[in-house]
């Protein structure tokens, strides 16, 4: 039983200030655009300010929010572009067993917020839905160009980075912006390794409090058989403390071939930076050693801690092979991890799935100042283990 202290301690996020004051400082220098930086840091301190709020609030109404039980989480892990967001929402479309944050849920967690929605989304839906279809037709407007690249809307599930990205302590706060990949001046987002143990155990404390807020709201069903399922590439630098944080958890990771997937990402940050900035033009070599930087501690990171993964709690995936027959990989992940069948739901979704998809090879690491003598060379033990 938690203690008043652990209440009050437990009701406070653990908001990266730091990091967000010099950030912010630094795009007012460097952006020359002094109103839409501003604009985009009082959103970032009102979404904390609701969050905080709300999340202080279930103290009062919903403390028993920490009796939620559920299997151990299943976390997607592998390096960006290898497959994880469709494998993610693959295992997600199992109503009955599985669970998965949406991009809101992942904003603003908090029970008491999200039973407001609830009772909104209610009202709404007995009148036919005018605010609804409102709020779409927003989403679409401003989101859908991108949907080529990553399809965000907030009502879909996301990978669990935003949890993080919500209280500014995850690498996406130092990589939305060209001057703050280049600069570095955000580098101890880079590092969680490097954190102070208190630091660390107080992020992924909330991240564990957000999934029990998420199990003990979506209560259907028997709790014994249901689980969430969570996907987050940079999950693949922090293992050893989610093993600690999930004694339970099992980790399915997908492997794909680096000079296949560090060019894709490197595309990524490009589009997504040619979108939102109107005078970036390129990559440059800063941007691409730093990006490249994460890369290799995603896939060594990866190599070194999965070893010390129990067999019975790790399944290890390639991209080729998961593209190719993504059927069979699903079934291969319940027998493996002994869960119950999938339900309905997920084998109809199996079922309409085409099998022998194959991923292209966007585009050379000779258009990133790369080569790949070198990415052999500094990846040597994942190009070994695989024999890419």
């Amino acid at each position: 039983m938690p203690t008043i202290a652990d209440r009050l301690h437990d009701a406070v996020l653990p908001y990266g200030f730091g990091a967000f004051a010099r950030k912010y400082a630094g795009l007012l220098r460097s952006e020359h655009a002094p109103v839409s930086v501003m604009a985009q840091a009082i959103f970032r301190l009102s979404l904390w300010g609701l969050a905080q709020a709300t999340w202080a609030l279930d103290e009062v109404i919903s403390p028993h929010w920490r009796e939620a039980t559920g299997l151990g989480p299943l976390f997607i892990l592998g390096h960006q572009r290898s497959g994880t967001t469709f494998l993610h929402r693959l295992l997600a479309a199992d109503v009955t067993h599985a669970r998965a944050l949406t991009l809101q849920e992942m904003l603003l967690p908090a029970l008491s917020f999200q039973r407001l929605v609830d009772a909104v989304d209610g009202i709404d839906r007995r009148l036919g839905r005018p605010l609804g279809s409102r709020f779409e037709a927003l989403e679409d407007r401003l989101l859908a160009e991108g949907d080529k690249i990553h399809r965000i809307r907030f009502e879909e599930i996301e990978e669990d980075e935003f949890v993080l990205w919500s209280i500014f302590s995850s690498i996406l706060c130092a990589n939305d912006a060209p001057s703050t990949v280049a600069e570095r001046k955000l580098d101890e987002l880079r590092h969680f390794e490097e954190w102070p143990r208190e630091h660390q155990e107080r992020v992924l404390g909330y991240y564990r409090d957000v999934l029990k807020r998420k199990l003990y709201r979506d209560h259907d069903g028997d709790p014994t058989s249901r689980w969430i399922v969570s996907k987050n590439p940079a999950f693949s630098q922090k293992i050893p403390e989610l093993m600690e944080v999930f004694p339970d958890a099992r980790f399915i990771y997908l492997v794909r071939n680096p000079l296949e997937a560090i060019p894709s990402r490197l595309s990524l940050f490009r589009e997504i930076w040619h979108r939102r900035f109107p005078d970036f033009e390129a990559l440059t070599p800063a941007h691409v050693e730093t990006i490249l930087e994460d890369s290799y501690r995603t896939y060594l990171f990866a190599e070194r801690d999965l070893a010390d993964v129990p067999e019975a709690r790790k399944l290890v995936i390639r991209h080729e092979e998961f593209r190719a027959e993504p059927s069979a990989t699903v079934r291969e992940i319940y027998e493996h991890f002994t869960l119950p069948p999938p339900d309905e739901a997920l084998e109809a979704a199996l079922a309409s799935l085409p099998e022998g998809r194959h991923a292209k090879r966007e585009l050379a690491l000779e258009d990133f100042f790369l080569d790949e003598a070198r990415l052999r060379r500094d990846l040597a033990p994942v190009f070994e283990r695989y024999g890419f």
